[in-house]
């Protein structure tokens, strides 16, 4: 049952006949537009006549042949769209649905993509879907203006928000106006300093001394002298609906004579004088008339069925044509008079004397315009109605039946409203409410409150007779199929919680639950159970189930119509592929995933900084180093403004890696602690830190602080006697690299070849490729170097099909030592480590700085200091001896001395500065 949008919201309210122009303030508005201005802010309280000046400025405007604006642009007939803003505008995806159909009222096609994107059950971050539409915007070729009427309602910060987001990147072609009773919370100083705004105030809204004449005297049919207009307009202080209300008064003392003493004895405050000439207003309309205006005040809007429905008439139409036509403070909202509202003062007024007169009555009120508007399809209406009229058996069936398809637009706000007004006592005999509760508190980062409502469905499943349950219209589905589905989308929720929370088993678990229990037509809920199911696969590290399952995910958010979950779906088939070593592969199909999201408009949100990010790291490891940056930093941009700290954390960690690949370990270090903050001020799932903790680890050593290195390692639990997850490999082969650079190769050795066993059982060729690597350059340190070229001959067989270069590059003069051996020696590799070579004498190796040295208790000689600086320079032992002309055993000897001084000196820092693996 889907809702459509209320196109009255979208109307310019119809000028009355007789109205007061008011030119001074039409030309205040027009240089709002001739100034270039954003925004133009038209403030007072109630019975200023806000809405009545904009709505005669804009039918003025409509008329203008030329109107000359900002940035030289001359346009005929100058465009405008107008929304009435209500409460249900605080849902920020509802009011920026509203807000896209009233730009669509000036450009038809605008805003689809914004529109696509707001209505998903995922959370999403409000600035990426403007970001879209602003440059949708900024496409129109005409400029116009788009008036906000009533902003003073909306009270969420999450709808402030995003205008204020709007207002900062506004586009020169189009010019805000916002009516409203109260300044509303957005940057108004900034605005106002960098003249950008224009206002109307209630001095300048106030009538003057003629305004008030030609009101009371032509408008309202009265013949008042000066004196007794002056004496009107000072006692009203130029308050419109204040001298509307005299002038209705003053219709009931016409014979009477009196209107002069009227005028002598009127006095008081505004609040004074609304309930005094009120009640003089009411008193004079016929009983039924005065029926009518108290019972259909508790609406909104109106229009003739509806009122007859709440107030039990056949001639509601009558009676609103007859209130307009007296003045009675009601405003048409469409030019065929259908619909209307009373003014909102007037309105306030009515209900408060309702609730004094007859409060037994409002309820019953409320519950024939809920039946009414469910009649006639507007279901939220109806719940809205069915809450504020207590009716909470009715309002929970409703929401019941309409439930899945405000989750699926995106409305998270609206039913996080309508369950926080429910009784618990009411939802807990509802399963089906539960477990959307429960969704939607999880999409808000609430994960125990999510659980507890999931506790309260499965509770009401396994206590509540079927029979006795509703089923919602439409769904033919036996009672006892529907609850084996229910409960499927249960085990989805909580595979997700178990996601977040890092609980692998978890994710298997209700994964596999929510795949069995979900019926085959839940193409999206089957779509999310699948991606959860393949990322238990993967953080298991089983890369070929994973992936098998990830292609299925993406066939599931096809056929379910869902391009972000299919996006989702994609992105870890690229992160399967990159672990399984197919670059090429990888690269393709984040190409392909930034065409798909270019086409729905998805370039600014955060799932395009997720794939920017992993092509980031393949151009990495093609050493690609400023595409490299470019990528990995426009990817923690995007990831940052969302919600997704997955997302987040993956594109910080190639980030890091890029940094590092240039040399900057401080500016990695520095996004290592960006995270761990983080992970200080919210929960970080562990597969997240894992891989952060790693670098850190690994950036220690570039930097020369072993000590540093091997404290985080023992701070974060690591012992090579530990059982090792695939979830914990990244940490364990950071450690074996500390335990190499410590002079342990040993002991490294033993911890790569159970890591390299794991790799291996689970078909991840891109790690096999890392830990081969490592074990190559062990293997070396601790003389072995048949065992280092064999190791590394196997390295280049799996990674020269992908073009794997910044593995081997960043390892610096030992890798480059055991590549010249490979090609001396004529092995089958000696092409590929040419290229390798060529890649590490051709280009500047970028090495990260160090820390600087404390002294040395044995300092070097010059000879060694000689060496050494050839070392760091990439020259092999031979090369050496050459460049010094000195024999071949004299430079291992001097190597040997150089080791054993550096190793003296903090045990540490320095067999591996030297001996390097890219550090020096």
């Amino acid at each position: 049952m889907l809702e459509t949008l209320l196109q009255t919201k979208l109307f310019v309210p119809p000028l009355r006949p007789n109205l007061v122009h008011r030119p001074h303030l039409v030309e205040r508005l027009n240089q709002g537009l001739q100034h270039g201005h954003k925004l133009t802010l038209v403030c007072a309280p109630a019975g200023f006549g806000k809405t009545t000046l904009v709505t005669d400025w804009l039918s003025q405007l409509a008329f203008h042949k030329q109107i000359i604006v900002a940035h030289n642009m001359t346009v005929d007939n100058y465009q405008s769209a107008w929304l009435s803003l209500d409460k249900s505008d605080n849902d920020p995806t509802r009011f920026l649905a509203y807000f896209v159909a009233a730009l669509q009222t000036v450009e038809a096609d605008i805003g689809e993509t914004a529109l696509s994107l707001l209505q998903s059950p995922q959370a999403v971050r409000i600035e990426p879907v403007l970001t879209t539409l602003i440059n949708e915007i900024a496409q129109i070729q005409h400029p116009f203006v788009l008036v906000l009427d009533d902003y003073h309602v909306v009270t969420s910060h999450s709808t402030h928000k995003a205008l204020t987001f709007l207002l900062d990147h506004l586009p020169p072609n189009l010019h805000l106006i916002i009516i409203t009773r109260t300044d509303p919370p957005l940057p108004l100083t900034r605005l106002r300093g960098r003249n950008q705004m224009a206002e109307i105030r209630i001095a300048e809204l106030s009538f003057s001394s003629d305004e008030a004449t030609d009101f009371l005297n032509r408008a309202m049919g009265l013949e008042l002298s000066a004196g007794d207009i002056a004496a009107l307009q000072d006692r009203t202080e130029g308050w419109i609906v204040g001298l509307q209300l005299v002038a209705l008064s003053m219709q009931g003392h016409e014979q009477s004579g009196d209107i002069r003493d009227f005028i002598r004895d009127f006095t008081g405050s505004n609040r004074y004088v609304i309930d005094y000439l009120a009640d003089e207003v009411l008193e004079q309309r016929p009983l039924n008339t005065r029926k009518f205006l108290l019972w259909t005040s508790i609406l909104d809007r109106l229009t003739a069925p509806l009122c007859n429905a709440v107030a039990g008439l056949e001639d509601s139409q009558m009676i609103l044509e007859s209130l307009e036509a007296a003045n009675l403070f009601i405003v048409p909202l469409d030019s065929r008079r259908r619909w209307y509202r009373y003014h909102h003062l007037f309105a306030d007024l009515l209900r408060q004397r309702l609730g004094r007169e007859d409060p037994n009555i409002v309820p019953t009120l409320h519950s024939r315009a809920s039946i009414w508007h469910e009649q006639n399809n507007s279901v939220g209406l109806a719940v809205d109605h069915a809450l504020a009229a207590q009716d909470f058996e009715r309002a929970a069936n409703l929401i019941d039946e309409l439930v899945e398809v405000v989750w699926g637009r995106g409305e998270q706000t609206t039913l996080l409203r309508w369950m926080g007004i429910l009784p618990d006592e009411v939802v807990y005999s509802r399963p089906r409410l539960c477990i959307f509760h429960a969704w939607v508190l999880f999409v808000n980062g609430q994960y125990q409150a999510a659980e507890l409502r999931l506790q309260d469905a499965e509770h009401a499943l396994d206590s509540t007779p079927t029979r006795k349950r509703k089923i919602p219209s439409g769904d033919n589905a036996s009672p006892d199929f529907q609850d084996v589905s229910l409960k499927g989308k249960m085990a989805a929720i909580q595979a997700f919680i178990s996601f977040f929370r890092g609980d692998l088993s978890g994710i298997n678990r209700f994964s596999r639950q929510a795949l069995e229990k979900l019926p085959d037509e839940s193409l999206l809920w089957r779509s999310m159970a699948t991606i959860t199911l393949g990322t238990a696969f993967r953080l298991s590290g089983n890369a070929v189930a994973a992936g098998l399952t990830f292609d299925e995910a993406v066939t599931f958010g096809q056929a379910a119509g869902s391009e972000y979950l299919t996006l989702i779906a994609r992105l870890n088939r690229v992160v399967i592929q990159k672990e399984q070593g197919h670059l090429h592969r990888a690269a393709e199909l984040c190409q392909q995933a930034l065409l798909i999201a270019s086409k729905q408009g998805m370039m600014e949100l955060e799932i395009a900084g997720w794939i920017y990010a992993e092509l980031g790291d393949v151009e990495c490891e093609w050493n690609n180093l400023d595409e490299a940056m470019r990528l990995s930093k426009k990817g923690v941009e995007l990831t940052e403004r969302g919600n997704d700290i997955g997302a987040l954390g993956r594109s910080c960690v190639v980030l890091v890696r890029a940094l590092h690949a240039q040399g900057d370990v401080e500016g990695a270090l520095g996004v290592v602690q960006k995270v761990e903050q983080l992970a200080q001020e919210t929960d970080v799932p562990p597969w997240v830190i894992h891989p952060i903790a790693a670098w850190k680890t690994r950036l220690l050593i570039a930097g020369g602080d072993l000590d540093a290195a091997a404290r985080w390692t023992l701070e974060r639990g690591l012992d090579v006697a530990n059982e090792i997850s695939y979830l914990c490999e990244i940490e364990y082969l950071s450690l074996a690299r500390l335990l190499v650079a410590q002079g342990n190769a040993d002991e490294g050795v033993a911890l790569l070849n159970r890591l390299l066993q794991a790799a291996e059982a689970g078909g991840r060729m891109g790690s096999l490729i890392d830990i081969l690597v490592l074990q190559a350059l062990a293997f070396q340190l601790s003389g072995k170097d048949d065992q280092a070229v064999t190791s590394l001959e196997r390295t280049l067989v799996l990674a020269e099909p992908e073009g794997f270069v910044r593995t081997f590059v960043e390892e610096g003069p030992p890798m480059k030592e055991l590549l010249a051996k490979i090609k001396a020696e004529g092995r089958s590799q000696r092409e590929y480590a040419s290229k390798l070579l060529a890649e590490l004498s051709s280009k500047v190796a970028k090495h990260p700085t160090r820390s600087s040295p404390q002294p040395m208790v044995d300092p070097l000689t010059e000879r060694e200091l000689e060496v050494l600086q050839l070392i760091a320079d990439g020259l092999t032992n031979q090369e050496i001896a050459d460049e010094l002309v000195v024999a071949l055993g004299t430079v291992k000897a001097h190597t040997a001395s150089i080791y054993g001084k550096l190793e003296v000196h903090g045990r540490t820092q320095a067999v591996a500065r030297a001996r390097g693996f890219g550090l020096l």
